[in-house]
């Protein structure tokens, strides 16, 4: 624009010095004085009329170029000046209003992309996207922490290079070469351990039914498989404890049906047998029901004021008896007037299924103590024995349900397996925890951490 002006200027100066230069040439000396006025003059004129053109014209033009430079470099909040209302002020408002639609468009489409990449790295699921030619070109989060993939590595790789399941693989090749979706379940080694993936792989078809690559989607259901296995396992150990006492139950009854019922001292035996076996299935249901309701999302608990130092003393009167049977030393070792806020009745029942175990556990002439002591805004309840412990390979697995560690002793003594598994629960609920140091043949130490509010 700048070019422009030299040029016109250029031109008007060089075509009124040869008017003037023709007309001194005819006229002759006399009328230079009269020329060289008429020249300033015109060229006063001339200034004036070529300053308003660039004002009206020039300028604006300039301010347009300018602005669809900026627009074109990706500036969308550049703005071309409006002064006028003629043609040129018209497409200076046109060049506007197309900069304030790209500016609206582009915060649109970033927003989308925020949107859109956000939703990506956080859908819980591992993603990988792959062009028509075969190269990965994108990734997510989850995907680079699950099969420890590098992105500044792998991405723009092929497929079949950059993944090492040989599984995987061919489930993209069968997606490439069907061009229809294919989903499968595989077992895959992540940077942790082997874990239970539901593989989908999905072709990518554009508008124009062109082939843009293939979608792989890995969603993680380990947990629901394990979930699934807790289940089945629940089930079949349900009904392997219903089936020995209803099997002893229609044993002894139809025993007694043909002719044992004559026999008085044999009716008795029959009877208190079945009488402890139907008690035993009481039992289990009233286990079941029990850990049924602490399980449940609603459950609360019936917090107040516990005095837990003589919850303690009465756990310990209750069970005495029956550790003197069995020739047990039981000590009880408490802080006086110790107090926390929980459910005295679930505090009860926790504190009765550690004692209780340690007690079936320990054999004769072994010991048992009952600790409490505070600690640091926490309440520490520790029962120690000297039974027959525990294998270290057991102890993460002695909360799950039904799980036995003597399991002849403990189905002999009346128990369900589903003390310990009530005991974890409930201890939860009180937000505290319960650890477990034990060894094969010295015994066993429960170590309870509650806090007091």
């Amino acid at each position: 624009m700048n070019k422009f002006r030299f040029k016109l200027w250029s031109i008007l100066i060089a075509f009124i010095i040869i008017v003037l230069v023709s007309l001194g040439i005819l006229l002759g000396q006399e009328i230079w004085f009269l020329l060289i006025t008429g020249l300033g003059l015109a060229l006063f004129i001339i200034t004036m009329l070529v300053l308003k053109l660039i004002e009206k014209y020039i300028k604006p033009i300039e301010s347009i170029t300018n602005t669809a430079i900026e627009l074109a470099n990706g500036n969308y909040s550049a703005r071309s000046y409006e002064a006028s209302i003629d043609e040129m002020g018209m497409l200076s408002e046109a060049i506007n209003e197309l900069a304030r639609n790209l500016q609206v468009m582009k915060a649109n489409d970033e927003m989308q992309r925020d949107r859109l990449s956000t939703l990506i790295e956080n859908v819980g699921s591992a993603i990988a996207l792959i062009d028509g030619k075969g190269y990965i070109t994108l990734t997510n989060k989850a995907y680079k922490e699950w099969f420890e993939f590098d992105q500044v590595e792998h991405v723009h790789q092929l497929f079949y290079e950059a993944i090492t399941n040989r599984k995987v693989i061919k489930l993209a090749e069968e997606v490439l070469l069907s061009e229809a979706a294919v989903r499968k379940q595989y077992v895959l080694s992540t940077k942790v351990e082997k874990r239970e993936f539901d593989v989908y792989g999905a072709p990518i078809i554009g508008n124009n039914q062109e082939w843009n690559g293939i979608l792989l989607v890995f969603h993680d259901i380990h947990e629901l498989k394990k979930l699934e296995q807790v289940r089945k396992d629940f089930v079949a150990n349900v009904s392997h404890e219903l089936r020995t006492p209803i099997t002893s139950i229609k044993g002894f009854s139809e025993t007694l049906l043909d002719g044992a019922m004559e026999d008085e001292q044999l009716r008795k035996y029959f009877l208190s047998i079945i009488l402890k076996e139907s008690e035993r299935m009481q039992l289990l249901i009233e286990d079941l029901l029990d850990l049924s309701k602490i399980e449940q999302v609603g459950f609360e608990l019936n917090i107040k004021e516990v005095h837990l130092s003589e919850l303690l003393e009465e756990i310990y009167v209750l069970l005495q008896k029956k550790a003197e049977r069995k020739q047990l030393a039981f000590h009880l070792d408490v802080e006086k007037n110790m107090y926390m806020l929980g459910d005295p009745a679930r505090l009860k029942q926790v504190f009765l299924n550690i004692v209780n175990n340690a007690i079936l556990y320990t054999p004769e002439h072994g010991e048992i103590t009952l600790c409490l002591k505070g600690e640091k805004g926490n309440v520490i309840v520790k029962v120690r024995d000297t039974g027959i412990g525990i294998a270290k390979e057991e102890i993460p697995r002695i909360f799950e349900r039904f799980y036995r560690v003597d399991k002849a002793r403990s189905r002999d003594s009346g128990g369900t397996g589903l003390g310990l598994a009530i005991v974890k629960h409930l201890v939860e609920a009180h937000h505290g925890i319960v650890e477990v140091q034990s060894e094969v043949g010295k015994g066993t130490e429960f170590t309870i951490t509650l806090p007091k509010k």
